[in-house]
């Protein structure tokens, strides 16, 4: 990612004071999720936002979508149709899919603008929060290089779950949460809403 620091911020003292390679390597999670940034803030693709993210996390989203307007003719009644249609997307040149691709992006942009405007750095450690879920922590370092020795609150920082999907890291929550679906679906957990 042109531009954006990859400084360590070590949060747990009892971990080790190398971090894991793997957390940072080409493919790994950290780039994974830095990847997934650059497609929303520097490229502009929801296409390529939504090729990097999980079934769950994909299915959820869509369905928020949906559920947020599904009293329009062309979706009333076909919610579950739609939605799995849109995971097994990007449909480029459906109007569907752009209208929900155009949103969609811009409510990630809205979430994330001042976080990514700053210089961010990834938590040096993973923290593995299932078999094949792991969190990434990116906090706002304004240049500065951060470390802590015990476990800090950080204002401000981002929260990204990642899940290994056939030996590919692929974006499967935020927030810290792996969304659930359903109509609604809760994607930001307890009181986050849709």
């Amino acid at each position: 990612m042109a531009g954006r620091s990859r400084r360590n911020v070590d949060g747990v003292s009892d971990l080790p004071s190398v971090p894991d390679p793997a957390h940072y390597a080409k493919g790994g999670p950290v780039d994974r999720v830095q990847q997934f940034l650059a497609a929303v803030f520097e490229d502009g693709s929801h296409d390529e936002c939504w090729s990097m993210m999980d079934d769950n996390l994909r299915l959820c989203l869509a369905q928020a979508w949906l559920w947020n307007n599904r009293e329009q003719p062309n979706i009333a009644g076909r919610l579950d149709e739609l939605a799995e249609r849109f995971v097994r997307g990007p449909w480029p040149g459906d109007e569907m899919w752009e209208a929900f691709g155009r949103i969609d992006l811009n409510d990630m942009v809205r979430v994330w603008g001042d976080g990514y405007a700053r210089d961010l750095g990834a938590a040096s450690h993973p923290r593995p929060i299932g078999v094949d879920l792991e969190i990434v922590l990116l906090v706002p370092t304004d240049g500065e290089a951060l470390v802590f020795h015990e476990a800090t609150l950080v204002a401000d920082a981002l929260q990204f779950v990642v899940r290994l999907v056939d030996g590919v890291w692929r974006l499967a929550g935020v927030a810290g949460v792996v969304p659930v679906p359903g109509w609604p679906p809760v994607i930001y957990g307890p009181g986050g809403g849709v």
